[in-house]
């Protein structure tokens, strides 16, 4: 990746970052400010990487909000960015499906977003043939992912 694409994508990602935080803890300055800082360091020191894993984050979050909140939220995230939601709710579940076809995890980003893919299955009790092959997946790790 070249660095101009680079710093386009963390400006990005940074931004979209943002935007869910101001939508989600516009009621708690503290921890908004918080978050924005975060958002900010992890610019100022290109880290794509964390960013990466913010914004997936941020999807996952906003999946938990109320039918209303994510709605307002999207028409923020269409007015700003052209799109809202669902292009990364499609990438994260299209990334677990390429990991279960595969048989395998590679990364820790990789098995934390399987947990996290588990996790909102489990919370909504769909498809549990999914559910079965990232158990089995995730119980097939010989020892620990870490970063």
């Amino acid at each position: 990746m070249n660095k101009n694409a680079r710093t386009d994508d963390v400006d990005f990602l940074a931004d979209w970052c943002i935007a869910v935080d101001q939508f989600m803890f516009h009621a708690s300055p503290e921890i908004l400010e918080s978050a924005v800082e975060c958002m900010e360091r992890a610019r100022k020191n290109q880290n794509l990487r964390g960013l990466r894993m913010a914004y997936r984050d941020s999807i996952e979050f906003a999946g938990d909000l109320g039918p209303g909140s994510k709605v307002e939220l999207n028409k923020i995230l269409v007015k700003k960015f052209g799109f809202g939601l669902e292009p990364g709710v499609r990438e994260i579940a299209r990334e677990a499906r390429a990991m279960l076809k595969r048989g395998k995890i590679e990364t820790a980003d990789e098995c934390r977003l399987l947990e996290t893919r588990l996790i909102k299955l489990c919370q909504k009790k769909s498809r549990p043939a999914e559910i079965d092959a990232i158990n089995k997946l995730l119980a097939s790790l010989k020892k620990p992912m870490h970063d």
